[in-house]
């Protein structure tokens, strides 16, 4: 005959019970401590984790800007001609520029192949299309390794330890008579400025570079619209992975690890990250205070990276499917996508970027009196 199931319990504890003599308190031990692993067990299986096997959910954007390359040297020859035009017209003797923006853009030097420091480095482009770099002699070496296309050989110009390297530049490139005129990058340093100037003495105009020089790099050709393009659609595709992943109970910090990783999944160097729920998300480029999200909070992410030194920016609005938003903010979000929208609509080239913010607001005022005086930044933050 089969036993029931309490009758094998019942056998069971005869079987197992201690004797008469034995204490009792490493059973009751025991029992408490499977007790606690079954309730350790529970709140474990209860904790808001999202775990996952894969090491990088986000590899599958690495593919997208995968067909994208670098200016191609042609480019840069083109836009050291064309800065050189401007140079002539303007009967300005050179062009100088510290590691940045600019030399990234005529040069191909950025701040990842040179870091500021003290010590003084230098582009120069002259009217003839000539490129030079002025470089600390002890680093020759290094500033050799660049890759500075150019149509003739790159003339390297160093200055020593006990030199001023405002006057052998000066003194190597011939630049003291009075008609001469040297334009400085907007970028560049006070100090590096005014050390120019000292050197210029009585000679050389030593002037912020006119308008028509920054005119140049505000022109985006085609391979610019590409690399910008692909930059922020794929940062844009990070974010949507990153809100799939998200969850309530996650912190801030969290999302902005992985907004690392993804924008990395895809490519993107020198990323950065503003991540902000709830309330924190009204202060636009705030930093944030690594708060939990919480089923009524909003998320603000506002990133992006470089792709072949094109930067992305997105920002985002949204909120989780498990959310349960206020109703004054739902009203508030769509005002502000309908506004988005209307921008959308009336810019066009030639239009100045004022008067479509100045549009936007009073669209806004309409959906809802008074409230475009609470954005304080321009069109372009937000949803």
């Amino acid at each position: 005959m089969k036993a029931s199931g309490s009758e094998m319990g019942n056998r069971l504890g005869e079987e197992f019970a201690p004797k008469p003599q034995s204490p009792r308190v490493p059973l009751v031990a025991h029992r408490v401590g499977i007790l606690v692993l079954i309730v350790l067990s529970y709140i474990a299986f209860l904790r808001p984790t999202k775990p996952d096997n894969d090491p990088n959910p986000f590899k599958h954007l690495a593919s997208h800007c995968a067909h994208t390359s670098p200016i191609t040297s042609s480019t840069f020859l083109e836009r050291q001609s064309a800065l050189a035009r401007v140079l002539k017209e303007e009967h300005i003797g050179a062009y100088i520029a510290e590691p940045g923006p600019s030399a990234t853009y005529f040069a191909n030097i950025s701040l990842g192949d040179w870091k500021l420091s003290e010590r003084v480095f230098l582009l120069v482009v002259t009217p003839e299309s000539g490129v030079h770099v002025l470089a600390p002699k002890f680093e020759q070496d290094r500033a050799r390794l660049l890759s500075v296309p150019s149509r003739e050989d790159v003339g390297l110009i160093l200055w020593a330890e006990e030199e001023n390297p405002y006057d052998v530049l000066f003194r190597a490139l011939g630049l003291g008579g009075e008609d001469i005129g040297v334009a400085v990058d907007e970028g560049l340093r006070l100090f590096v400025a005014e050390g120019l100037k000292r050197a210029s003495g009585n000679g050389a105009r030593v002037d912020m570079a006119p308008p028509s020089v920054r005119t140049l790099r505000e022109q985006k050709g085609v391979e610019e619209i590409a690399l910008m393009q692909c930059a922020n659609e794929v940062t844009l595709m990070a974010i949507r992975a990153i809100r799939e992943r998200m969850y309530i109970g996650i912190r801030e910090s969290q999302v902005k690890q992985l907004m690392a990783l993804a924008l990395s999944s895809a490519g993107l160097k020198n990323s950065f990250a503003l991540v902000q729920f709830g309330e924190n998300a009204a202060l636009p480029h705030g930093s944030g205070s690594d708060r939990t999200l919480f089923a009524r909070d909003m998320v603000l992410i506002d990133t992006g990276g470089s792709l072949h030194d094109y930067q992305s920016d997105v920002t985002r609005t949204f909120a989780l499917p498990d959310s349960v938003i206020p109703d004054d903010h739902v009203r508030i979000w769509e005002t502000v996508s309908k506004v988005q929208a209307y921008a959308f609509s009336i810019a066009h080239r030639g239009i100045e970027a004022r008067r479509v913010d100045e549009a936007a607001r009073v669209y806004m005022d309409n959906e809802q009196a008074g409230m475009s005086k609470y954005f304080s930044h321009r069109l372009g933050h937000g949803k």
